[in-house]
């Protein structure tokens, strides 16, 4: 670490998405910063951005951090905002930010005569409630009310959920592609749906505000959920195999009790989820190296170990119940690929 105004600290920070604080990561101008909770906080003075993990929002933190006081005055400025702003406009509308709580706000700023962002912003500020729209066709109504939610969608977390199931046809119609097993090769289709929402948050956060929202989406979000699916694969390819021989010493056999239990709990199970049960417990795996053991994604190792223990949960709660049935998709789970092509 150098010296104290070029270092980087831990700091902590709460999203909109939840309370209490949360972990965030920073990026600055020398990469990536894992953020960690500690009594005290020291930054730099500067400006970073914050991503939050758990909803995807993308905060950019303005950071003033004085020798006197324990933790820096963190002001949450949208960033679209402060692209329009210039000069001396910028710098006024951060010193007025300044002697304000944190928070997300926005800043006042002069909108252009007949500019279509001023109309969505003095529309009706009650919330719209949108179920899935389907394959619709985009009217000027539609448009300024999409528009509008899209506003309020950088800030609250509810009108952007609101938001995602008003387009959700739109959306799983690009997911949908890659259900076939041809298409992907680590991932399935729970991982694409979860990255297609990390990209809509992303879509969200970056709109400008001065054009129109789905016009804006929906040019966009086929490409970079093709890059964002992309980057996934060839950062877990599927040639990254483990052999269990190569993970060093395993875990000592279980004994006949042991055996037994692991069978009567993996009897209610689907293949796919049995052969995790087997390798997380019965090999002392960790899911990580299940993941490589399998050659998947360590997200669907993980996916499959919460319906794993959630049915467990149900099994303990009643022994009487029967084991819930076996999830029926239309494209084939990545492990079962693996262990065919095993066979």
């Amino acid at each position: 670490m150098g010296d104290r105004e070029h270092e980087s600290r831990s700091i902590r920070w709460v999203c909109d998405c939840s309370r209490p604080p949360i972990l965030l990561a920073i990026y600055d101008d020398s990469g990536r910063i894992e953020i960690k909770v500690r009594d005290r906080y020291y930054i730099a003075r500067g400006r970073l951005q914050a991503t939050c993990p758990r909803c995807g929002t993308r905060h950019l933190l303005d950071i003033h951090q004085h020798a006197h006081q324990p933790n820096p005055r963190i002001v949450t400025v949208p960033r679209y905002l402060l692209r329009a702003l210039k000069g001396h406009h910028r710098i006024r509308a951060l010193k007025r930010l300044r002697h304000q709580p944190p928070g997300c706000r926005h800043v006042q700023r002069r909108y252009r005569p007949g500019s279509r962002r001023r109309d969505w912003s003095t529309m009706s500020t009650a919330p719209l409630q949108f179920d899935s729209l389907g394959d619709f066709d985009l009217t000027p109504e539609l448009d300024a009310s999409l528009s509008a939610l899209a506003i309020q969608a950088k800030t609250d977390p509810a009108a952007r959920n609101t938001l995602y199931t008003a387009l959700y046809f739109k959306i799983f119609r690009f997911v949908r592609r890659y259900r076939y097993h041809d298409r992907l090769v680590i991932c399935d289709l729970d991982d694409v749906t979860q990255e297609a929402f990390l990209v809509f948050c992303d879509l969200v956060w970056s709109w400008p505000g001065e054009e129109s929202f789905p016009g804006y989406f929906l040019s966009r979000f086929p490409w970079r959920l093709a890059r964002a699916v992309d980057v996934i694969e060839r950062g877990w390819s599927a040639s990254r195999l483990l052999p269990l021989a190569s993970l060093g010493e395993t875990a000592p056999p279980l004994d006949p009790a042991d055996l037994f239990a692991l069978a009567e709990i993996g009897a209610g199970l689907c293949p796919q989820d049995r052969v995790v049960l087997e390798l997380h417990i019965g090999h002392d795996l960790r899911l990580n190296e299940v993941a490589r053991v399998l050659g998947v994604h360590r997200r669907t190792v993980a996916r499959a170990w919460q319906r794993i223990t959630r049915e467990l949960r149900l099994t303990l709660a009643d022994p009487s119940r029967a084991p819930s049935p076996m999830r029926q998709t239309r494209y084939r789970h990545p492990v079962a690929r693996r262990l065919n092509s095993s066979r």
